[in-house]
């Protein structure tokens, strides 16, 4: 028996995703159980969403799940700002040693690179108050949280991400190195929202599983 706790965010979205994972799953992954959050504020969950709230949802969800599945393989899977919550996850001590794998899509190194990343040079304002530590409510510091990672990693990446640069993809991975095994993959057509549709997805996040349980 294997469970999939997914940071979703949107959970509508990421459905036909889910939808293919479960079908595949039995020709080469045993009776798969996928766990799919919508964040507070996402989707038809009530709230306001912030970096504390979130990360306080992601520990009930696994308390949740690991209730519902005591015994089970346990893998994260988050895309986008769903990696940077699956990474505080997995970087909590007590939850590291009982995962079996984390799978990251898209994801950022930290709030900051991304201002800087949105916002022009000449945007002179952003520039030098993105520095400052009380400007920013959230900072989903994933580059320094994925060095104290040790599960085994499996790094999903758009090449034409037209929303987050995959040089922070890249950098991730880079320091991910205390990670017991870590793999990626690059999906050459790929956009930010639709690399599940390439058949290589599938194939990839199987393989992992496989390799990995």
């Amino acid at each position: 028996m294997l469970s999939i706790y997914s940071n979703a965010g949107n959970t509508l979205l990421r459905l036909p995703l889910f939808s293919r994972l479960l079908l595949s799953s039995t020709n080469s992954i045993s009776n798969l159980n996928i766990a799919a959050i919508s964040y507070r504020g996402y989707w038809l969950s009530t709230g306001s969403p912030s970096e504390y709230g979130l990360q306080k949802d992601a520990i009930a969800t696994y308390e949740f799940v690991r209730k519902l599945f005591p015994k089970n393989p346990l893998y994260l899977y988050g895309h986008s700002l769903g990696g940077a919550v699956a990474l505080y996850l997995a970087s909590q001590p007590s939850i590291q040693k009982d995962l079996s794998g984390i799978i990251i899509e898209n994801t950022f190194t930290s709030i900051k690179d991304m201002v800087i990343t949105i916002y022009p040079q000449n945007w002179l304002p952003y520039k030098y108050l993105v520095r400052l530590p009380f400007v920013l409510w959230n900072k989903w510091e994933n580059s320094r949280v994925i060095q104290e990672i040790t599960t085994p990693m499996l790094f999903l990446s758009s090449r034409n991400d037209e929303i987050i640069p995959r040089e922070q993809m890249l950098k991730l991975y880079e320091l991910a190195g205390k990670s017991e095994k870590k793999v990626w993959v690059d999906f050459d057509k790929a956009l930010h929202m639709n690399t599940h549709i390439f058949k290589e997805y599938l194939e990839s996040i199987k393989k992992f599983i496989i390799e990995t349980k």
